[in-house]
């Protein structure tokens, strides 16, 4: 009976959307991190987007 009373909280779900954004954030700074050497947020966004979108 608690299961299902926790799954119809709307906080419950709130924290669960809040966690996915934290995890796919961090993820990507990790992945950053890795691929660039360091937070080499200027040569990230070259890589993805192009150069025309990097100053």
């Amino acid at each position: 009976m608690a299961f299902k009373k926790v799954v119809r909280d709307r906080k419950f779900w709130l924290m669960v959307i809040l966690q996915g954004l934290a995890f796919a954030v961090l993820y990507q700074v990790i992945s950053i991190f890795f691929e660039y050497g360091g937070l080499n947020f200027s040569a990230y966004f070259e890589a993805k987007f192009g150069e025309d979108l990097v100053d």
